[in-house]
Formats: structure tokens, sequence, C-alpha cells
């Protein structure tokens, strides 16, 4: 009997999943199949719902940031470009540190496309901005970035674990702050 009914709650549970990934409106699912110009995000929906799930989508997403901000060191002289890429690197850097065991082993999808994602093509055409064209491109791709990182940080805020709403919300904190210094370098 009880085997019966853990198997009926599993079934149910997977019923209720595979309803959210449908695409049906529920708390704690992004839709990423939303229509950004320049991003792809391939139809996907990222369920998150505990330190795990967030870990899976919030570490790529970090390592593109840190990605995008090691470009500028080879690619402008601006010091207010170079001085917010280095604190977004060295703020991701240790947040990926913090997600890490929470991942408990499970291998992190890098094909996995979040909002706020750049596709290959836009890296390579980052990669390959020099000087004001790089600093250009940059912020307007970070400030895309950040805005797609805010938003998996505002449902991690949602959740019931404490450690993972306190890091959410850091996460929205420091990134609005962020978004802030980029929109300077603009004007």
């Amino acid at each position: 009997m009880r085997t019966r009914s853990r198997t009926v709650g599993l079934a149910g549970t997977v019923l209720a999943l595979s309803i959210s990934l449908s695409g049906c409106a529920a708390n704690g699912v992004i839709d990423l199949s939303n229509d950004t110009p320049g991003m792809d995000h391939g139809g996907h929906m990222m369920s998150i719902f505990d330190k795990q799930s967030f870990a899976l989508a919030m570490i790529p997403h970090h390592e593109q940031a840190i990605t995008m901000s090691e470009l500028a060191k080879a690619n402008t002289t601006n010091p207010k470009v170079l001085a917010i890429a280095e604190q977004i690197s060295r703020e991701q850097s240790s947040e990926i540190e913090q997600m890490t065991p929470w991942l408990e082993g499970k291998a992190v999808d890098y094909n996995m496309l979040m909002e706020g994602m750049l596709t290959d093509s836009l890296l390579e055409d980052l990669a390959n901005a020099k000087d004001a064209e790089f600093d250009k491109l940059y912020v307007k791709l970070m400030l895309i970035h950040h805005d797609g990182a805010i938003s998996m940080a505002t449902v991690g805020a949602d959740t019931p674990d404490s450690e993972l709403v306190e890091l959410s919300k850091e996460i929205i904190r420091m990134q609005t702050l962020e978004i802030e210094a980029l929109r300077e370098i603009l004007n």
C-alpha cells in the first residue's frame, strides 16, 4: 500500500511538472521563450524551486557574464568598463563558489539557455569589437544579461529556502547597482 501511494504521489509530481513546463502559468516557472532581440532562448523553460534548480540555471548564466567581462581586458582600455567588468567577474565567481555545492554532483547543462543569455554569434561579435565599439556593445549586452539574472533571482527569492532567498536578494541588489553603473558608462 505504501508503494502504491508513493507511486501515485510521484505520478502527480511528474504531471504537475509537465503542466508547468508546457507553458501553463505556474509560480516559479520562468518563460524563456521571449523574443529579446538578438537573444536565443530556444523556447526552453527553467523551473526554479530549490537551491539545486537555481544553481543549475544561475551558474552557467554567471559563467557567461564572467566570459563577457574577461573580454574587456583585451578589447578596451576604458577604465570604467574595466572596473565594472572586474567587479562582475569577482562577484559572480564568488557566487558560483557558493552555489556549486548546491548541485550535489549534478552536471550543469550548458546548452540550456536562460533569459538574458547571449548566443554564440553575439559572444563572437563582442569578442571582435574593440575600444568604444566594445564598450557600447558590452554595456548593452550586460544590461540585458543582468536583467535576465534579476528575473531568475526574483523567482529564487520567492522560495521557502532561506539560504536561496538570501543569495537571490543579494544578486538582485548587486546587479541592480551594476545596471546603474553600466548605464552611467553610456552617458
